[in-house]
């Protein structure tokens, strides 16, 4: 239901528009023939149209923006290259698409307010908005080798696979994880969950890969990481130090434990403490 409010913009323009479709032809061809040819003054009550479009436009940006930096923050190096570069394409598209409204912005402001070269704004405006769509369908096509390229390996490397099969597998992982609580074993490999699963390493990692957006050692850390957080934050555990917290998470040193968490929540167990005591 959440999902149905980004209708709403597009709600108010069909709102707005709707008394001219309802006129009839020869009243919209009247109102088309009205002004005079050269004759591209726009009262400044216009603004109220297009300041809410500017505004749900900057909130979409705003909305990517922050996409993008979660994303960040929770994908490493290691994580699945292609998830990466997807995350990349809408970084450089927000990037232009800001640039653009920018433009857009300035070119209308002088438009509405003021006399100065109207018709070669509007010009300037349909150039820059050429500009933005050979943008895209740049780098659209582009982009679509790169997903074929991934696609077609994907389909090469799980054939054999039926994709009830991989749905499968997919929750006999989280089984493992979540319920069985294997990543408690500071031993646990790919290896265990091949032998588990009864596949090979490779389509356990093209699994791993394409169902949960990372690695497989990525996927066991964000587990144990989660355990640790909430022996933390239960206070239970106070008498142990890090390296005991570490070993009852799943690793096998309090170094190793230190680097995954703050990889993970972007701070140390000390500081997570802290704030929990607080």
């Amino acid at each position: 239901m959440k999902d149905l409010l980004h209708f709403i913009p597009a709600l108010v323009c069909l709102l707005i528009l709707l008394p001219f479709y309802l006129k009839s032809g020869v009243e919209k061809l009247a109102i088309y023939s009205a002004p005079e040819p050269d004759n591209f003054n726009v009262a400044s009550t216009k603004m109220f149209y297009y300041i809410p479009i500017l505004i749900s436009i900057l909130l979409y940006c705003w909305i990517s923006w922050k996409f993008i930096r979660s994303k960040h923050k929770n994908l490493d190096g290691r994580a699945n290259k292609n998830y990466l570069e997807k995350l990349l394409w809408l970084q450089k598209y927000t990037n232009v698409f800001l640039i653009f409204i920018c433009c857009f912005i300035v070119a209308m402001l002088i438009f509405v307010f003021t006399d100065f070269y109207q018709f070669y704004v509007m010009l300037a405006t349909v150039f820059a908005s050429s500009m933005l769509i050979h943008y895209i369908a740049y780098w659209a096509i582009k982009e679509s080798r790169v997903v074929q390229s991934h696609m077609s390996t994907t389909h090469n490397e799980l054939g054999i696979l039926t994709q009830d099969r991989i749905t499968d597998l997919k929750k006999e992982i989280i089984n493992i994880l979540e319920h069985e609580q294997l990543f408690l074993d500071s031993n646990l490999s790919a290896r265990d969950f091949c032998s588990r699963l009864k596949i090979n390493s490779q389509y356990l990692s093209q699994i791993v890969n394409t169902e949960f957006q990372c690695n497989l050692s990525y996927l066991i850390n964000s587990y144990r990481i989660e355990y640790a957080q909430n022996i933390i934050a239960s206070g239970a555990y106070n008498h142990l130090n890090f390296l005991g917290i570490a070993n009852m998470s799943g690793f096998n040193s309090a170094n190793a434990f230190t680097r995954v968490f703050k990889q993970h929540t972007k701070i140390t167990p000390s500081q997570y403490k802290k704030q929990q005591e607080a």
